[in-house]
């Protein structure tokens, strides 16, 4: 089935396949991962394209929704399970990374709120939020966008900027280079699907060599400012 979540058509389409399969084979309709979601790249705020924020926000979040909409009464007749995809950028934001980070820290809060909705219903709602993790969200090809703004910047921005731009880039290739591998991912949602007290949330995976939970957890303890400091 394919499935594109910013298409309303789609969305009916997939789902109905889906309960149709579990009717005709006599099975439950007992979980659902939302695992849609893209990046645009990593912009300044000031030169955030509002198309690509956008186009973030009908993907990563507009389309979670949609879908958990259309699926949620067969999974609440079946007691089924939610796992959504969220990102460690949903619990830290990092300098230029507001408008990725924006749309999974809508994930973290869509994903408590129903929690707390269903839980009495016999639901489970997790969320995943991985740090590097190996897949093609950060493939050049897909930041278009990004290089766009990069290559056509002025004289005073690239001075305001560019060198940041720069370590930021950096930085972001060594945790691709370093990144751990999908498994880290699909231990998780396996978890949160089969397991008889599933987590409603998993950190998982690292940034540089360190664990993605700790730079979390020290974070949120820091003064802003401290935070900020180590942030950037």
């Amino acid at each position: 089935v394919l499935l594109d979540v910013t298409r309303p058509a789609e969305v009916e389409a997939a789902v109905a396949a889906v309960e149709r399969h579990a009717a005709e084979h006599q099975l439950p309709f007992v979980g659902l991962v939302n695992n849609a979601g893209i990046s645009q790249g990593a912009f300044p705020t000031e030169l955030m394209p509002t198309a690509s924020l956008k186009l973030m926000y009908e993907v990563n979040v507009f389309g979670l929704v949609a879908i958990t909409q259309r699926a949620l009464p067969s999974l609440r007749r079946h007691n089924g399970r939610i796992v959504n995809i969220g990102s460690v950028a949903g619990l830290v934001s990092r300098p230029m990374g507001g408008g990725y980070a924006s749309t999974k820290f809508a994930v973290e809060g869509i994903t408590d709120s129903l929690r707390r909705e269903v839980s009495s219903l016999g639901v489970s709602v997790s969320v995943i939020e991985p740090a590097y993790v190996q897949s093609d969200i950060s493939k050049s090809s897909k930041m278009k966008a990004m290089h766009e703004v990069i290559s056509n910047l002025s004289p005073e921005l690239e001075s305001i900027y560019g060198f940041a731009w720069e370590q930021m880039r950096n930085r972001s290739r060594s945790g691709v280079a370093q990144a751990a591998g999908p498994q880290v991912v699909t231990d998780a949602i396996v978890h949160a699907l089969v397991d008889q007290h599933p987590q409603t949330r998993y950190v998982v995976a690292n940034v540089g060599k360190i664990p993605a939970w700790l730079i979390v957890k020290l974070v949120w303890l820091l003064p802003d400012r401290l935070a900020d400091a180590f942030m950037s």
